[in-house]
């Protein structure tokens, strides 16, 4: 365990941890004022960084819930708060300003942290109307229809799941059952295939009708509905099946 440079007396585990979120640390034997060495501040800022290019690669090639990654990241923190005791060395603190000014740091980064995390799950509504078309192995086509969109995205606190809960009216165009009415729910992941279902009551039982999948979010860059009875895909905007199939292939090559 780490000591004081100039009395030599040996830190507990606990006085370095807890003071380690405070700032400065003084000596409770010779009362001098102390920091961490700017070399140990940079070699664990320099792991942390590392560690958490690893597990963000990882997450992309396993195409991992981005929840998981902020709380593996989270994770990676406090265990590298665990262990930096023992590895942090400490020298006399010059000025009782740069205590001041990791405080602050400190409660900024915070701040801004909880901030953003505040921002992701707050609930955001869609309402939009696209003009689509629909794509198949065998099918090409001029004709156009209308997709309504109306809901509200909200993210789960825990895991940052985004999930689409509302209207989504498929006009113009047969479809086995009818879209008007249902609440259609589109479970976000993280590989973009986003499961999607119509909830609807029949003889007063709730029953649950699987579409297939949505590839993306709402938005008017593009998205695609997959109907998996008719191998079809629906996408929006556009106005034949080659824009359909068009955006498909873009956001596939974005994944």
């Amino acid at each position: 365990m780490q000591s004081c440079p100039k009395c030599e007396k040996k830190f507990k585990w606990h006085e370095l941890f807890l003071q380690s979120w405070r700032g400065n640390k003084r000596c409770k034997n010779c009362d001098t004022l102390l920091q961490e060495s700017g070399k140990s501040r940079w070699v664990l800022i320099l792991l942390f960084f590392v560690f958490s290019i690893i597990l963000l690669f990882f997450s992309v090639m396993v195409y991992m819930n981005f929840g998981v990654v902020i709380w593996g990241l989270i994770i990676l923190g406090f265990i590298f708060g665990i262990f930096s005791p023992f590895f942090v060395n400490y020298e006399v603190a010059e000025e009782q300003g740069n205590s001041r000014m990791q405080k602050i740091i400190g409660v900024i980064s915070l701040t801004v942290s909880l901030g953003y995390c505040v921002w992701l799950v707050y609930p955001k509504d869609i309402t939009a109307n696209y003009d689509g078309a629909v794509w198949g192995d065998d099918l090409y086509s001029n004709e156009t229809f209308e997709i309504i969109v109306d809901g509200t995205v909200s993210t789960n606190l825990l895991t940052f799941k985004k999930t689409f809960e509302g209207k989504l009216e498929i006009e113009g165009f047969d479809l086995p059952t009818s879209t008007n009415g249902h609440h259609a729910v589109v479970e976000y992941h993280a590989h973009k295939e986003n499961d999607f279902y119509y909830i609807y009551e029949e003889n007063g039982a709730e029953k649950v009708y699987n579409f297939g999948f949505a590839l993306s979010e709402f938005n008017d860059d593009g998205f695609v509905l997959f109907h998996k009875e008719e191998d079809l895909y629906y996408g929006a905007p556009a106005t034949n099946s080659a824009e359909v199939r068009n955006i498909m292939d873009d956001i596939l090559f974005d994944r």
